[in-house]
């Protein structure tokens, strides 16, 4: 989990933080950067309350290397998930296995 106010600067203008920054915060919510990074690196899909605020999510990625063909937003995000009765939700901290 990213929240995509970490990755802005205070202040205005509100901009994107520098890529040491975000590198740095990427890092401290276990996001494996270089392993989405590397040629054989998986994809990545933002998602938020209703997909706006995940594209500041994938911007950051991308600023710091990701491939903008292996990253996507899931556009329906929570709001879509959420409401469904079929799709499964997940709570509580995620464990090294659910994550890449």
């Amino acid at each position: 989990n990213v929240p995509f106010t970490d990755l802005l600067s205070e202040g205005a203008p509100c901009t994107l933080r520098p890529p040491d920054e975000l590198h740095a915060c990427m890092l401290a919510t276990n996001v494996p950067l270089e392993a989405l990074s590397a040629p054989s690196g998986g994809t990545v899909v933002s998602s938020c309350g209703s997909g706006m605020t995940a594209c500041i999510v994938g911007l950051a990625l991308h600023q710091l290397g990701l491939p903008l063909d292996r990253w996507s937003v899931y556009d329906g995000s929570w709001a879509e998930w959420g409401a469904r009765e079929d799709t499964p939700v997940a709570t509580g901290r995620a464990t090294p296995a659910s994550r890449l």
